[in-house]
């Protein structure tokens, strides 16, 4: 009892969290008997014996095995809430007692019996203790069902099969894990109530018709209870009903919001914002008028709830009137308090236990259809000893049948496959699709199910899977994945997969975090570092199925280069490709189709045996490649002295929240990020952070929802419904009073229509209008809070909407397009469920203080005792506040930490287990989890601790209510009636089931209004000005000739980083047609962003003379069409993706997607141009989505267009389109194809080759390539002789058949749009560029030689 009472290191916690900011690290370790691994095993040995009852034909019940893990618990836990509710009637006994003791010696009020008085008093404040001391229990079987259930999960989904672990089947795993667990600790306490209160009304019922002699009118207060037992249900119901329509409504507005947010560069360029708002606010609207339907329930329950005792005593004592009986303080006020103990128990805590009950066998069905699935089959590979194979073989099949089912009659994916894999060889996998290719890998990892014959390998395994696998972590986490840290293989391995120049970009290097917690990184970059992670580990066979389709040419060239053919050139690696080089260059091909391998041998020998494999092999990015450069090279890439600077960063601490939402009856889940985060408080200039106090967000949130009118109102509607409240009570009281004074004979012989109904006519219509208004008041105080809140959930949502799509693209670029996007969804989410739980903590505290104010009029002595400890509850708020808000981002932050481990797990299942990880991620689960555990149990002590020091104050209350009323009759000798005695103690009694749950409301309102608080921050955010220096209007047809220069312009990533641009300058001549290659990402990406004015620069860009910064955004984005290489294809229809603001035609439309050939597809579809993009979303390639984007440029004839080669694949059919577009479409256009390769811009006018933040070299391509000191040179040599060649041809045909030649240009098209600026020179200080004062310079610079606009030459 002491350790329960003082708890000192849940004190220590609580006094650290006031003053300091609580981590993992103060977070005690868990017990023995709580860990996950003792736990899974005592439901696992529970689990195993049901399973081998159903293997000998019986049933599988996972609740048997639950109800014998727990049953002790489960039946002590029972058993000490039952002790509790008797306690809790045996309460009101004694409070009746004692209210009978001053109705009895009325008429001497200062003489009080004794001792009876101080029996009854004491023994009423000794259960009143003891009833807090069980109410603050210790049983976690609830948390210990979780824990235990999920375990199992995680450590069947580890022996799953990969074809079982579906999309449906991972959705439900995660579902079970992140959110519908949570029923196992929810379930507990309600659940009891379906045993307990049937019990409980039986003992009530007697009480109040024999002990209070109430008779049978006690029987209309239980009807009234009764009923709203299925009324309760009935409503949870709906509400589920009404909660899962909102919620199809509201995963549609958040796809569409997501699609867009991704494409935010593609909007901003576009200038799209305001058709993306009125998308997005429609579909706000949708699901606003499905969400009123449901608060428009909430309130009614709200109200209902609230007002449900008036209604049970008005209709009991109304009757008690009519029929004539006396009624005296005892009988009101003990009445009252049973009542309301019953009505807890019937119409909340009953029908709560009934729908959790059905929530939980629901849950542990699910959980029991996935630890029936079936397992992968261990024996279906075998990892033999060295002496069991050839010298030389390093995988070995023999007659091999193998499905992806078990069971005879499963369809065979793997036929007759006899098959020797050499050590030390390079083996080519090709074939058509779905042929077996990917299968042949699974098979050697052990993943598919054997059905004849056998399989051998010799060595340790590396999967690399075609769709790229990382784990929450740091980008060297997933890289070194577990094993042991070595600097020089470190920097070998992210030099053969070119991942070092990447890093740069990134702001703290392979230590930056990624996932759910941290940046978002492209395909590319996850396809490097999966395929680095297999590098790194030093295996002896590598199975890599077709990473190299998910990169751009250029990595894929080098990394085929530097990595496959390199340094791991001594390994045995078995490829999955579709390129048509990676089969040449292999040591070994092997063709397969339908299951089935056809051929294995040489390439050059496919002649002989008539094979056609063109149909599908792509040309691939470069052909004939030369086979001598790659077997030089040598596996030390990096000296031991190599860079060292990654070993330097340092890691982001970011952290992953999950907020739970208690509604009524359900509980949501929503991922939030650490307040303390860069979205907030960065540590490099902050987007924005909390300027807004805290206490004033209250009162903005209700402002902008109803107005000071509204506000006003509410407050008039809570006094009075309060006040109606007491009114109640006090009239009752009154009542007794009248009896007390009535003549006894004047009620003998009356009748139901007698002398009773006659000399009470007044009171009982005052009560009834009363009790009527009281009911009113309770309704219109709940429908205008939810109307007031639904106002101001969706004024925050449109505000923070359109602040958002107005802000600049560096917002984004800082905060990350992920953490920017889940920030906003989580809390419009987290607003929209608020209003519910809102309310309840206002009615609580409005409860909380009219009882304090009623105990301290009825004895007016007592104020000394209510005003201490008013402020001794207020001081504990604050305190509790402060010290618990670490403590849950904890708790939410380790529970997130579990989902976020089991869902990674789920995606790289096959990776995990060709590593022969398991038991390691396991082990990782197991850790992951104890925090969980641990947290979880640290925020229950926190706030058993509050709780237990919170009702104390409450039980000090009682005391003195007690000792005051004992005092002033024996002491002062003041008259107070038994009634009055009766209502003050009655609200004091009340006091201990309303002040806990107020506190812990109060809690969770403030810690969710954090939510409410950062939408308003985005009035901080500063918005994407269009801040045109001058009101320079060019003429309709600018740009005319598409002339583009570049003066000077200097471009850093950070206001601390390194420059990506370094003074650029360059001139991009009229209608020209330009190869651009970056040697990084972020290069281009800055150079777009210039161009489009979506990032602060240094210099000057014009586009016929004129500086960008002197036209209006809009304007200057609709001029310039791209075609991104990733483009994003919104939510909406067809015709929307191309003409989202509808400046076209029909006819317009179906003319530009006939010159691409899509005419035909589209046509295809059922509503045509207007058919739901959503519903056919994965037939688009990234092809088939550049071709869309191209349409888009030809409807706005846009004079300078820039197409991005795209990052991964690109099908060579899509690829033709667009180039032959472009050539023939565009032609009186300036074009700058931005390119990974030399060969697609080898016959363009020029080519300019940027890295390191400068043009190096900018000329034809024909005069670069008789340069062999030319970076372009060099580019197209790692192509091969033969290529290079080819090329050569195409370059000189350029040069000397299809010269540039410059569009006539007319002088004065310049001369009135020029604005003077002073002359920027370059940095030898010669004036190469000067700002066009002269008209006649527009000619010659389109004749000036290429070179002069080099950084290097001038």
């Amino acid at each position: 009892m002491n350790n329960i009472l003082n708890c000192g290191w849940t004190g220590r916690i609580f006094w650290k969290g006031y003053h300091h900011t609580l981590d993992e690290a103060d977070v005690y370790d868990v017990l023995p008997q709580d860990s996950t691994v003792k736990l899974s095993n005592n439901l696992g040995r529970e689990w195993e014996k049901e399973l081998y009852r159903w293997k000998k034909g019986g049933s599988v019940s996972l609740i048997a095995a639950l109800w014998r893990c727990y049953r002790p618990q489960i039946v002590a836990f029972i058993l000490l809430i039952m002790i509790e509710e008797c306690l809790r009637v045996i309460q009101a006994v004694l409070m009746g007692y004692f209210i009978n003791i001053f109705d009895v010696d009325s008429k001497s009020p200062d003489k009080l019996r004794f001792p009876d008085v101080y029996i009854f008093a004491t023994f009423l404040c000794i259960v009143c203790l003891v009833n807090i001391f069980l109410d603050h229990n210790f049983f976690h079987h609830g948390y210990r069902m979780r824990v235990a259930a999920t375990s199992l999960i995680y450590r069947k989904v580890m022996k799953l099969s990969s074809h079982i672990l579906s999309p449906k089947i991972m959705e439900d795993i995660m579902n079970l894990v992140t959110r519908e667990m949570d029923v196992f600790p929810m379930v507990v306490l309600p659940a009891t109530y379906i045993i307990i209160a049937p019990v409980q009304l039986l003992v009530i019922s007697y009480l109040l018709w024999d002990w209070l002699r109430l008779g049978p009118v006690c029987l209309a207060g239980l009807v009234v209870l009764l009923l709203l037992f299925p009324l309760q249900i009935l409503m949870g119901k709906l509400s589920r009903i009404l909660r899962q329509k909102t919620d199809t409504y509201t995963n549609h507005r958040l796809r569409k919001l997501q699609l867009m947010i991704s494409g935010i560069h593609e909007i901003k360029m576009g200038c799209w914002e305001k058709f993306c708002e009125k998308i997005i606010m429609n579909a706000r609207h949708e699901e606003q008028r499905h969400m009123k339907k449901l608060t428009r329930l909430l309130s009614f329950n709200s109200a209902l709830t609230l007002t449900a005792g008036k209604l049970v005593m008005f209709v009991t004592f109304m009757l008690v009137l009519v029929t004539g009986q006396k009624v005296v303080a005892m009988q009101i006020f003990t009445a009252m308090s049973l009542f309301e103990t019953l009505r807890i128990s019937l119409s909340i805590l009953l029908p709560s236990g009934i729908l959790f009950f059905s929530d939980a066998m629901k849950t542990i069905h699910k959980i029991q259809e996935i630890l029936i699935l079936d397992e992968r089959n261990s024996s279906s590979v075998r990892k033999v000893d060295y002496q069991d194979l050839q010298d030389n073989i390093a995988v070995k099949f023999t007659n091999y049948f193998a499905s992806k089912e078990k069971g005879i009659d499963a369809a065979m994916v793997l036929s007759n496959i006899d098959l020797d894999i050499e050590k030390n060889n390079l083996y080519a996998v090709i074939g058509p699709a779905e042929s077996g290719k990917s299968c042949l890998l699974m098979s050697i990892t052990g993943e598919l199910e054997r059905q004849k014959g056998h399989l051998f390998h010799h060595g340790r395994l590396a999967y690399v899977p075609c769709q790229p696998w990382l784990f929450p972590g740091t980008i060297r986490e997933n890289i070194v994945f577990g094993a042991e840290f070595g600097r020089y293989r470190y920097n070998q391995v992210l030099q053969a997969c070119a991942l070092l120049q990447l890093f740069d970009t990134l702001p703290q290097k392979d230590l930056t975090l990624i996932g759910e917690r941290g940046v978002i990184i492209d395909n590319t970059m996850q396809a490097k570092i999966t395929l680095a992670r297999a590098v790194y580990q030093n295996c002896d066979i590598y199975l890599i199925d077709d990473i190299l389709s998910g990169m751009d040419a250029k990595s894929a060239m080098l990394i085929y280069k530097r990595c496959i053919c390199g340094i791991l050139k001594s390994k045995t690696r078995i490829l999955v490709t579709d390129n048509m080089h990676h089969a040449r260059v292999a040591d070994k091909l092997l063709v397969m189709s339908n299951g089935t391998v056809n051929y294995c041998g040489k390439f050059d020998d496919l002649e002989k045996w008539g094979m056609n494999i063109n149909n599908f092999l792509s040309a691939g990015f470069y052909k004939n490649m030369d086979v001598s450069k790659l077997v030089d090279i040598s596996p030390p890439l990096l000296n031991e002295s190599g860079s060292s600077s990654l070993a330097t960063s340092v890691p982001s601490n970011q952290d992953t929240l999950k907020d739970s939402l208690n509604g009524s009856l359900e509980v949501l889940h929503h991922e939030v990020k650490d307040p303390s985060d860069a979205f907030f408080v960065g540590e490099t200039e902050p987007s924005y952070h909390s300027t807004i106090p805290t206490g004033s967000i209250y009162k903005h949130y209700f402002m902008i929802g109803g107005g000071i009118c509204g506000v006003l109102l509410f407050i008039i509607l809570s006094i009075l419904e309060q006040g109606s409240f007491i009114l109640c009570e006090w009239w009752l009281a009154y009542w007794a009073e009248q009896y007390q004074d009535m003549n006894t004979t004047t009620l003998v012989n009356t009748t139901i229509f007698g002398p009773a109904i006659l000399s009470l006519d007044a009171r009982v219509y005052i009560y009834l209008g009363i009790v009527f208004v009281t009911v009113v008041i309770g309704f219109l105080q709940a429908g205008l809070f939810f109307y007031m809140v639904r106002r101001a959930a969706q004024v925050l949502h449109n505000m923070a909407l359109i602040l958002l799509m107005q802000a600049p693209i560096s917002f984004f670029d800082i905060n990350g397009i992920g953490a920017v996007l889940s920030r906003y969804l989580r809390d419009v989410c987290i607003v929209d469920a608020l209003p519910a739980l809102f309310l309840d903590c206002i009615q609580s505290f409005s409860v909380l203080f009219s009882t304090m104010l009623v105990v301290g009029v009825t004895n007016y002595w007592l104020f000394l005792l209510v005003i201490p400890l008013t402020i001794a509850f207020l001081i504990a708020r604050h305190y509790y506040l402060h010290s618990t808000q670490d403590v849950e981002r904890i708790e939410l932050a380790a529970k997130g930490a579990v989902g976020s481990h089991v869902v990674s797990s789920m995606e790289g299942i096959q990776t995990l287990r060709s590593f022969g990880v398991e038991q390691r991620f396991l082990h990782n689960f197991d850790v992951n989890q104890d925090r969980s555990t641990a947290a979880c149990y640290l925020h229950l002590a926190a706030n058993r601790w509050f709780g237990m020091r919170v009702d104390l104050i409450g039980f000090l209350l009682i005391v003195g209510v007690v000792i005051g009323s004992i005092l002033v009759v024996n002491y002062q000798g003041a008259p107070i009636s038994s009634s009055v005695i009766g209502l003050s103690l009655f609200y004091a009694l009340n006091l201990l089931n309303v002040h806990q749950p107020a506190m812990k409301k109060s809690a969770a309102v403030h810690f969710k209004m954090s939510s409410v608080e950062r939408l308003f921050q985005c009035y901080q955010i500063t918005p994407e000005l269009d801040l045109s220096e001058t009101d320079i209007k060019p003429s309709l047809n600018w740009p005319q000739y598409g002339i583009l220069t570049l003066e000077g312009v200097t471009l850093t990533q950070t206001s601390k980083g390194p420059n990506i641009l370094k003074s650029v300058w360059c001139c991009i001549r009229a209608e020209e047609k330009i190869g651009l290659l970056f040697k990084s990402a972020a290069e281009q990406q800055a150079f777009i962003s210039v161009l489009f004015r979506m990032i602060d620069y240094l210099g000057v860009v014009r586009i016929d003379g004129i500086d960008i910064q002197n036209i209006a955004l809009p304007r200057l984005r609709d001029k310039i069409a791209i075609i991104p290489q990733n483009p994003t294809l919104f939510m909406g229809t067809i015709r929307q993706n191309l003409d989202p603001i509808v400046r076209y035609t029909d006819a317009q439309v179906w003319r530009v997607l006939e010159e691409v050939n899509l005419s035909s597809f589209v046509e295809s579809l059922p509503q045509r141009l207007y058919t739901d993009i959503s519903s056919i979303v994965d037939l688009f390639t990234v092809g088939h989505r550049q071709l869309f984007r191209l349409c888009r440029a030809m409807l706005r004839q846009s004079k300078i267009v820039i197409y991005e080669e795209p990052s991964s694949s690109l099908d060579n059919r899509c690829n033709a389109i667009i180039l032959s577009t472009l050539k023939t479409r565009f032609n009186r256009c300036t074009i700058m194809h931005m390119s990974h390769l030399p060969d697609t811009v080898v016959d363009y006018d020029r080519v300019m080759m940027v890295s390191d933040g400068r043009i190096q070299e900018v000329d034809s391509p024909h005069l670069l390539l008789q340069n062999k000191n030319s970076q372009f040179y060099k580019l197209t040599e790692e192509l091969g002789l033969s290529q290079m060649d080819k090329l050569k041809q195409i370059a000189r045909d350029k040069y000397e058949n299809k010269p540039y030649r410059s569009p006539p240009i007319n002088p004065d098209d310049f001369d009135d749009n020029i604005v003077p600026r002073l002359d920027i020179r370059s940095p030898n200080n010669i004036n190469v560029i000067p700002s066009f004062h002269s008209s006649r310079l527009v000619g010659v610079l389109n004749h000036l030689p290429t070179n002069k606009f080099s950084t290097n030459r001038i």
